[in-house]
């Protein structure tokens, strides 16, 4: 979905920001090369701190 959204808005995604409350939001800006924030709300506060 990322690389799609790139493309359709010419975007540089090593120079993204993605941000989410799930790992699965981590994991797939970390296979785009994406700066992530975990947002410790919702799903976020799961997580542990240490990722």
């Amino acid at each position: 979905m990322l690389k799609e959204a790139a493309f359709d808005l010419n975007l540089d995604l090593e120079r993204c920001i993605v941000i989410g409350d799930r790992w699965t939001d981590l994991v797939a800006a970390n296979a785009v090369d994406a700066m992530k924030i975990l947002v410790r709300t919702g799903s976020g506060k799961k997580i542990p701190r240490e990722i």
